[in-house]
């Protein structure tokens, strides 16, 4: 047997040396007593207000979401191998079809599948607002009230087209010259909105002087250029001035189709005497004010008809203008209109004038060039951002006809229009290259020759690099054969290098089978240059046939601001957009 123990021994109250507690006797260790923690408890439980504790515990989806749990768990527990596998591939499976879905494995950015399924990235124009800084606040708009405008159009045609034209920057004053000597108008009167009192400068008349009233004000404007406004509220004001820039000598006009091959072709009148000039509307022309001073110096010497002022300018001045391919819509009805049997008789008037004194000695009719100076710019962009330029004509050259000043000016055309009518021209003219419609195009009747080019004016250095689009109906052989280049000022080119890459993509349709449509794309990174021309390296067995040549500037913007190009990349500078 074990042997007894004090411990063992029975409680005996009678003995002096027990305790009557039922606690055990202190040890005489000293040693410090230890702190019980529940660390199971949390820590932020006691920091919830006690109304929803309670809440929780009695809420019925507490009760539905333990219950949930529980034979989840239980099915888990009880669920073989086989079904544990399906369930993880199904989950695997579901992962890569989302990832695939918004683009990860194909490398597109987040913020492309974003704004392709949610669409908050802004879309920015990095070219929005910003001008072509040469030639500003050079220019007069001469605005004329004839003499038989009512207060109605006064206020309504007059007024709005003060305050269109106060928009743009090239002109520093607009000169409304008022032709009615028995109306003295005021500012107030013309209800213009939107434009500086400073910048208009109006002149009430104290006779009529119908059409050559634009060419006193002219001389009057404060200003080396004027412009001869219309009611035209939706003109490429902006690329035509920015070509008359570069030859302010020469009368620029932006013309309808059938005008454009009037000026280049059949209203032309030219001959062995050095006379070379070509009839144009000059509603809507820019003119420098030393070209209006010459011709007015000849009206002294050659008194002419002021109601027919027109008629007479650039047959005295003997010149042909540089005229550039409108739209349909882009010109006032106004400029549609054929000229009259008298408006006809004076422009015969004004071409013997200029046929009898043109390169006689002492003459004051200038000769200049025979052959017009070399003009490859044809057509606005539908936006007014760029000029269309191209070396290849559509029309024959208006010296083959030689002028004979007893031919009326209906005789003179005729048998020009008898030689080529220019119905070609005007199916497939040059503005449809730039028009923005893929379905219209500028075509030629001749093969593409080894120097012929198609370019662009983009009417100002450019900061930022850009993305090129054209679109033709081409064998594969063009694309091979071309040459990219640039220039400052569209006189001396440089080869691109290293050369762009040109990623072209055919477009079937069922009316060509045998020639493609190429969709053709490249991005071209240098800057400072203004003109671009892709040039065809070797002589080719088919025509032009181009439906659309443009830029692109767009980029978009994330929430945080930056500019993001079509890649997600982070594409340029913030202050091109301030």
């Amino acid at each position: 047997m074990r042997p007894s123990t004090e411990h063992d021994k029975a409680y005996s109250p009678s003995s002096p040396f027990q305790s009557t507690s039922r606690r055990p006797p202190r040890s005489p260790d000293p040693s410090p007593r230890s702190i019980r923690i529940n660390i199971a408890s949390d820590p932020l439980r006691h920091r919830e207000p006690s109304y929803l504790q309670r809440l929780w515990q009695r809420s019925q989806a507490r009760r539905f979401l333990s219950l949930l749990r529980i034979r989840f768990l239980k099915r888990y527990q009880e669920a073989s191998y086989l079904e544990v596998s399906i369930l993880a591939l199904a989950i695997v499976v579901s992962s890569a079809l989302l990832l695939i879905h918004v683009g990860f494995f194909s490398g597109k950015k987040y913020q492309d599948w974003h704004q392709d399924h949610v669409g908050w990235l802004e879309e920015i124009d990095l070219l929005d607002k910003v001008y072509p800084d040469e030639g500003r606040s050079l220019s007069t708009a001469i605005v004329v009230i004839d003499e038989d405008n009512d207060d109605d159009k006064v206020q309504t045609t007059i007024g709005s087209t003060v305050s269109r034209l106060c928009q743009y920057e090239m002109f520093k004053h607009i000169m409304v010259w008022n032709n009615n000597p028995n109306n003295n108008r005021s500012i107030e009167s013309l209800n213009i909105a939107g434009c500086s009192p400073d910048k208009i400068i109006l002149y009430n008349a104290q006779t009529n002087w119908f059409q050559y009233a634009r060419y006193l004000a002219c001389s009057l404007a404060q200003t080396p250029y004027c412009y001869f406004a219309d009611h035209s509220p939706a003109r490429h004001l902006r690329s035509v001035y920015a070509n008359f820039i570069r030859s302010p000598h020469l009368i620029h006009s932006e013309l309808r189709k059938d005008q454009y091959a009037q000026v280049r072709w059949s209203r032309c009148f030219f001959n062995q005497a050095q006379l070379h000039t070509c009839y144009a509307p000059m509603r809507g022309a820019f003119a420098s004010k030393e070209t209006v001073a010459q011709f007015m110096q000849l009206v002294d010497l050659i008194p002419i008809d002021s109601a027919y002022a027109d008629m007479y300018f650039i047959s005295y001045l003997n010149q042909v203008p540089y005229a550039v391919e409108g739209f349909h819509g882009t010109i006032p009805a106004i400029n549609d209109k054929d000229i009259s049997k008298t408006e006809e008789h004076h422009m015969r008037r004004g071409l013997i004038a200029a046929y009898r004194n043109v390169g006689h000695e002492n003459s004051a009719f200038a000769t200049g060039e025979f052959i017009p100076s070399v003009r490859h710019t044809r057509a606005p962009c539908h936006n007014d951002r760029c000029l269309f330029m191209t070396n290849i004509e559509a029309l024959p050259k208006p010296e083959l006809i030689s002028y004979n000043p007893y031919m009326t000016v209906t005789a003179s055309e005729r048998v020009h229009t008898d030689y080529n009518n220019a119905s070609f021209y005007q199916l497939y003219s040059y503005s449809n290259a730039v028009d923005h419609d893929d379905t219209t195009a500028w075509k030629t009747t001749k093969f593409i020759r080894s120097g012929d080019y198609i370019g662009l004016d983009l009417l100002m250095p450019m900061r930022i690099p850009l993305k090129y689009r054209f679109l033709v109906r081409h064998p594969d052989a063009y694309q091979a054969s071309l040459r990219f280049q640039t220039s400052f000022d569209g006189k001396s080119w440089i080869d691109i290098s290293p050369t762009p890459s040109l990623t072209c993509n055919s477009m079937n349709d069922d009316d060509y089978d045998s020639i493609p449509l190429l969709d053709c794309r490249f991005m071209v990174s240098d800057t400072g240059y203004r003109f671009i021309r892709l040039e065809s390296r070797r002589d080719l067995d088919f025509a032009m046939e181009l439906y659309d040549f443009s830029i692109s500037v767009k980029v978009k913007r994330d929430g945080n601001g930056h500019l993001l190009d079509n890649d997600g990349e982070i594409a340029f500078v913030d202050d091109l957009v301030n």
